[in-house]
């Protein structure tokens, strides 16, 4: 049994990081129906619901969440969570191609993790890691790739070892394929878009439209490579996935 709120909202982050994404937000919707919440504590929950909108494709909600979170957290002086509340607004944002509005949000969450240095060392890093990753996204729109990529593989490095929010693993990768896509590195690429697909859980609309964009990336490189067999089956792969929102392995 769960003793405090606080498990829960443990619990419904390890739900998350299962796929399970439904299940999440029931349990955290059922959270905010209680009455002795901390300030704190609905800032948690908030933060959840913007990823589970973030996960369902609600990008408008998940930057009005994200962002309505992110001056509650700086009014409770809690630097860590007011990242947290950024980078969901950030993953909306870039999702709605528009991320170039909030390309000071990296610059303001490194200065908030300057204030963070009593917080655990492990969640420090899991905030570097979120940072690098929105620094990434920046350098490859204005086409600095090199810099992208070098961002996108020090995001992945940290999380692979600090990351208890599952989504930026395959985030990673797949940004990282993408940059090495535009640079005829198709062979990096390639090894990028499979990795990102064996972290990728469960069955929402973000998940899914991840799966479908990297076998969608894969067929563009299997056609500049020749293979025509290949980049056929992989794109009924991204039909399917698309049509049936269905786990497809590849």
């Amino acid at each position: 049994m769960l003793e405090t709120i606080n498990d829960v909202i443990k619990e419904s982050w390890k739900i998350f990081n299962e796929g399970e994404v439904e299940r999440e937000f029931e349990l955290i919707t059922s959270l905010e129906e209680k009455e002795n919440l901390s300030r704190e504590e609905d800032l948690r929950c908030q933060i959840a619901k913007g990823m589970y909108n973030f996960y369902m494709g609600n990008y408008n909600e998940t930057i009005k969440i994200g962002e309505i979170a992110y001056k509650e957290s700086l009014k409770q002086n809690k630097p860590l969570l007011a990242i947290d509340a950024l980078f969901v607004a950030n993953g909306g944002y870039l999702m709605l191609n528009r991320i170039w509005e909030v390309r000071s949000y990296f610059t303001l969450c490194e200065e908030l993790l300057k204030s963070a240095i009593h917080e655990e060392p492990s969640k420090i890093k899991q905030r570097e890691s979120y940072i690098y990753l929105m620094k990434g996204n920046i350098k490859e729109i204005t086409g600095e790739l090199n810099i992208a990529i070098e961002y996108y593989k020090r995001a992945f490095k940290i999380s692979e070892e600090y990351d208890t929010l599952y989504f930026s693993r395959p985030w990673c990768q797949f940004r990282l394929g993408n940059a090495l896509t535009v640079k005829g590195e198709y062979e990096l690429a390639l090894n990028s878009f499979h990795r990102a697909l064996t972290y990728m859980k469960g069955n929402s609309t973000l998940i899914n439209m991840q799966k479908a964009g990297n076998f969608h990336n894969t067929v563009y490189i299997k056609l500049l490579q020749g293979d025509l067999d290949e980049s056929k089956r992989l794109n009924e792969k991204s039909l399917e996935t698309l049509l049936n929102f269905s786990e497809t392995p590849i």
